[in-house]
């Protein structure tokens, strides 16, 4: 096993309960845990294309967070708050089973930033993901038929999942896309530079 396959496992474990104190500031476990929770369903409401209500009922569970390092993040980190960590949230009840990948850092006082990432069993680097979901969101779209198509029929993200490596450093990812009503899957390769640093190419599966 090679030094970069241990980068990209150590990029994969998740931990917790307990968040960084820099990261909780003068919140609590309990006013965070709420916040996450709250901010998942959120998510996965908008996101998701529901009305409010659908989401009243929804369950969230944290499956674990891990720091992240990422350099590019870490300069947005620095501007506009302190901190940062990917957090993993399955929300059960807004429409559909999923899980929330979100980073999260804190803004100055009590207040939390989040961004949403790529779902499910994603373990892209932040940079990487968004450079993935650019292009295969631009892809996505050119390919639609966007003949009826409303602004709820908008592109919207499934649950990724990781394909089996035998390269050290490198993975794959298939990533299910939903543009105006109509599926479309594409595949993510992924080449580990540095810790939370990665090139990434995007292939449209037929």
């Amino acid at each position: 096993m090679g030094p970069a396959l241990y980068l990209l496992l150590g990029a994969m474990i998740l931990v917790g309960p307990d968040r960084p104190p820099a990261l909780l500031g003068d919140a609590s476990s309990a006013t965070y845990a709420a916040w996450l929770a709250s901010t998942a369903i959120e998510t996965e409401g908008s996101h998701n294309g529901v009305e409010r209500q659908v989401c009243a009922t929804a369950r969230t569970r944290s499956l674990g967070w891990r720091p992240t390092v990422d350099p590019y993040l870490a300069r947005t980190v620095a501007r506009y708050g302190t901190a940062s960590i990917v957090e993993k949230v399955r929300v059960t009840g807004c429409g559909r089973d999923h899980v929330q990948t979100l980073v999260v850092s804190r803004a100055e006082g009590p207040r939390f930033n989040v961004i949403r990432l790529s779902q499910g069993e994603s373990v892209a680097p932040v940079r990487a993901t968004w450079d993935a979901t650019d292009a295969v969101a631009k892809e996505a779209w050119a390919r639609a038929d966007r003949y009826g198509c409303s602004v709820e029929d908008s592109l919207r993200m499934g649950d990724t999942r990781v394909l089996p490596s035998s390269v050290p450093g490198e993975w794959s990812e298939v990533w299910p896309v939903t543009v105006c009503g109509a599926p479309q899957n594409f595949l993510i390769r992924f080449k580990l530079k540095a810790p939370d640093e990665a090139d990434a190419t995007v292939e449209r599966l037929p």
